[in-house]
């Protein structure tokens, strides 16, 4: 349950599948600890940067995909140079998931009309296409690699961050992030109206208007800033109460280690 440094709930309005409805009433944010987000099937992996130009040796590159219940596969795309042309074949350890040619024109790019596309399907059925229609074959370096790939496993809540707007971000395990509330912020007509509630809190009076409640941002509402406690947060009296104890404590330990000090000095004394 969200609270404040002074255990007050906070407010606002929950989402359910990372969709989230600021129409609806606010109600405590709740972000349970053991909420789960599902697995998400791998359906695409993109390849792409340049082959040298008139390289003949075989290429290898390493690919993780998740199949439909979320477990990992590691996928090995392995290309064959073959009379000007290569061959790619998709492995998973010794089993072959998917072939295709990569081919390229005399000017080091593909013909645009048939972009290399290799067709992969795992043993539970789950189809991944490769798309290679980003790969050159220029002189000068090479670059090629896997830059982007679909998907992910099942992951369970490790922490959250506020943004700006409001918006609590659930950060799971599996480096998956889902937008799971956003805190309901209120503005009023007359702000110097309000009365003081103690701890840095306020109450709305017939003076202050109505409390109108929105998302930060909107209207004339300001922004939050996650991480940052304002001045006006803080009770004065209750920290320079707390820096006197502090200090209090502190002399305290100075005056045990004076004291201790004295005494080694008078058995010192003593055994002259």
């Amino acid at each position: 349950r969200l609270v404040n440094n002074q255990g007050l709930r906070v407010q606002g309005w929950v989402g359910a599948a990372g969709v989230i409805n600021t129409d609806g009433a606010i109600a405590d944010i709740v972000l349970p600890a053991g909420t789960l987000i599902p697995p998400s099937p791998s359906s695409s992996v993109t390849v792409g940067g340049n082959i040298i130009s008139g390289t003949e040796s075989t290429m290898t590159l390493g690919v993780t995909v998740f199949d439909q219940a979320g477990n990992s596969h590691d996928l090995s795309i392995v290309l064959t140079y073959d009379s000007g042309s290569y061959q790619v074949e998709v492995l998973e350890g010794e089993d072959s998931r998917g072939t295709g040619t990569l081919e390229f024109l005399d000017d080091g790019t593909q013909d645009p009309d048939a972009p290399a596309e290799v067709a992969v399907t795992l043993e539970d059925g789950t189809e991944i296409t490769i798309g290679m229609g980003g790969v050159t074959s220029f002189g000068g370096s090479g670059s090629l690699a896997v830059t982007d790939a679909d998907g992910y496993s099942a992951g369970s809540l490790q922490q959250f961050q506020i943004s700006a707007d409001g918006t609590v971000v659930g950060i799971f395990s599996n480096g998956e992030k889902l937008n799971m509330a956003q805190i309901a912020l209120s503005s009023f007509n007359n702000p110097q109206g309000l009365e003081k509630a103690g701890n840095s809190t306020y109450r709305s009076t017939s003076n202050s208007g109505l409390s109108q409640v929105g998302v930060p941002g909107s209207g004339a509402r300001g922004t939050l800033l996650a991480g940052s406690l304002e001045m006006s947060n803080v009770d004065l009296a209750q920290e320079f109460t707390g820096l006197i104890i502090a200090q209090r404590g502190f002399q305290a330990n100075s005056r045990v280690i004076t004291a201790s000090d004295e005494i080694l000095q008078d058995l010192v004394s003593i055994k002259r």
